[in-house]
């Protein structure tokens, strides 16, 4: 589980090389990649704002191209502006069904 902008970290975004690092790494040993979601928007927005190559890209292509590094993202609602107790899971869009043991 990668938590993208660790709040109890002082707020500090995950960079997308970061984010493709542990990919890799759990790519290499099979382990499924999760990302903790609730404030990946405000990532996104980091990573456009400080990271190279993003200045031009839309929080939402980033948040793609990083989610597309991962397996799911579960995000619990209560953390976000929703404020309902409850969450989702949202599968990424690079690993199909049959291929999921692998991603």
């Amino acid at each position: 589980m990668l938590t993208v902008t660790n709040n109890s970290g002082g707020g500090q975004p995950v960079s997308m090389r970061n984010v493709r690092e542990v990919s890799a790494v759990c790519r290499r040993h099979g382990i499924p990649l999760y990302f903790d979601a609730c404030r990946f928007a405000e990532n996104a927005w980091f990573i456009k704002l400080r990271e190279q190559g993003y200045a031009e890209k839309s929080p939402k292509e980033i948040a793609q191209q990083m989610f597309n590094l991962g397996m799911a993202a579960p995000c619990p609602r209560k953390k976000t502006a929703w404020r309902i107790s409850a969450a989702f899971s949202a599968p990424t869009t690079t690993c199909s069904r049959s291929r999921r043991k692998t991603c």
